[in-house]
């Protein structure tokens, strides 16, 4: 792989993950699990 795709490949699993890990707050905060 080019080092250019594997910038993009890693950037997509990061925007990936974040949006994950507030998807995942979200539904906490409704559960009224979340701190915050």
């Amino acid at each position: 792989m080019t080092k250019a795709l594997e910038k993009s490949v890693g950037r997509a699993l990061l925007v990936t993950a974040r949006l994950h890990r507030a998807r995942m707050g979200e539904r906490l905060n409704a559960l009224g699990l979340f701190p915050g």
